[in-house]
């Protein structure tokens, strides 16, 4: 049954719907108008139903004109950031790397790797962060029910406050929660991490101002540009080499080294082999030769973390001035090692520092610090790479800064003050 005759639908049997501006869109999934309901307004482009599990279900639908009710056009604003490895968690946006520029999508309602891009071509395949902001107008007041239904976690923040947490890897999950808001515009914030497969988040509600139908949320004022965060900080990395006048099969004291060189403005604390170490030092040997780093580590969140150190050859970890790893083992090839520790919040001093006395392994392997954070149970919840300062003094090492949550797998955390040597 139709509000608009010869409409030559069936019932349940709409599976995608298109509406032109000026028509609003009412399914109900009884007959005359009765049971569940949700509404659309146009312009809109409903390809797949079944994404608000409405695929096929709808019995009636009512058909209005809503030009007499004229509105602004619907408009989010869409920033994508990029992880460099797999998501677990909500990551902290300042650990990621940011994606293009920010792009503006008509509705939070996006489903599959192809809408995405349609907004922001350069969208990553997987291991991604959007985050949507925008002012949606109340126009009654009263008490709203909000919905975001995502695959793998997604977040809703209302005014600057966490509403809906719908966090971790998950399937296809809906998550709700109301509150009463006033005449005049609300701040919104969406953030939404895709881990793989295909991407998939929706944002709804329902409240006086939408005949309590269940709507997709309508922006009417994005947010202008200077009152969205910031990109992130540009991860600023230095490293040090020294080199050795006789060959060693474990890690030498720097007072029998000569410092080989020392660069800035590296990205990752992450060697995989000594071509990718040369591109920053350049001075780098093929063989013998101590690579130190020294930083500090910021914990936001006190727990007990387990630090691992991966290299070919010999390297260790020096925490808090505190010995933690310890794999100087002589010659070897790639091998991890890792210590435990207790940490609240707070920042602590970092040396990590090896060497590489094999022309075969130093080829094809340097030092890799990771981190894995495990939880009062002792289960492992993430595993991080970790990025480390280089201080200008190299017995007491400069607090630098690093941002730190337990988001990812064999992610890096960037620091946030650069580094002059």
């Amino acid at each position: 049954m139709c509000a608009v005759r010869d409409c030559k639908a069936l019932p349940q049997a709409i599976s995608s719907i298109k509406i032109p501006d000026g028509l609003k869109v009412t399914m109900y999934s009884g007959l005359y108008f009765t049971g569940s309901a949700i509404s659309y307004e146009g312009p809109a482009d409903i390809q797949c139903l079944s994404w608000e599990s409405w695929s096929n279900l709808a019995k009636s639908v009512k058909i209005e004109s809503i030009e007499d009710r004229p509105r602004s056009d619907t408009e989010w604003t869409m920033k994508v950031f990029k992880a460099d490895g797999d998501l677990v968690n909500m990551p902290a946006i300042h650990a990621l790397d940011v994606v293009g520029e920010p792009v503006a999508v008509p509705w939070i309602n996006l489903h599959g790797l192809d809408e995405f891009r349609k907004y922001q071509p350069i969208t990553p395949s997987k291991n991604f962060l959007a985050v949507f902001w925008g002012l949606p107008e109340v126009r009654q007041p009263g008490q709203y029910e909000i919905c975001v239904t995502s695959t793998d976690g997604s977040q809703v923040f209302v005014q600057d406050e966490l509403l809906i947490n719908n966090d971790g890897r998950h399937a296809q999950t809906t998550k709700c929660a109301t509150r009463s808001f006033g005449l005049g515009k609300v701040k919104m914030e969406v953030r939404y991490f895709h881990y793989e497969d295909a991407p998939s988040v929706l944002l709804m509600w329902k409240g006086p101002g939408t005949d309590e139908n269940m709507m997709v949320v309508r922006c009417e004022d994005k947010m202008a540009l200077d009152q969205i965060p910031p990109d992130t900080v540009k991860s600023d990395w230095a490293a040090r080499v020294f080199t050795t006048s006789r060959s060693y099969v474990s890690i030498p004291d720097l007072d029998m080294c000569t410092l080989a060189g020392s660069a800035t403005g590296i990205p990752r604390a992450s060697f995989d082999s000594v071509f990718a170490l040369r591109k920053y030092i350049k001075e780098t040997p093929d063989v013998n030769f101590l690579w130190v780093l020294y930083g500090s580590v910021r914990i936001r969140q006190p727990g007990m973390y387990t630090f691992c150190s991966c290299s070919a050859d010999g390297s260790r970890i020096i925490l808090d001035n505190l010995a933690l790893v310890d794999t100087n083992t002589g010659i070897h090839e790639r091998d991890c090692n890792c210590g435990t520790r207790t940490l609240a919040a707070g920042e602590y001093p970092i040396q990590v520092e090896g060497y590489d006395g094999s022309a075969q392994t130093g080829a094809n392997e340097m030092v890799k610090a990771r981190l894995i954070l495990r939880n009062p149970f002792t289960r492992p919840v993430f595993y991080l790479t970790l990025p480390l300062d280089l201080s200008a003094n190299l017995c007491r090492p400069t607090s630098l800064g690093i941002l730190f949550l337990p988001s990812c797998n064999d992610c890096g955390i960037r620091h946030v003050t650069s580094l002059a040597l």
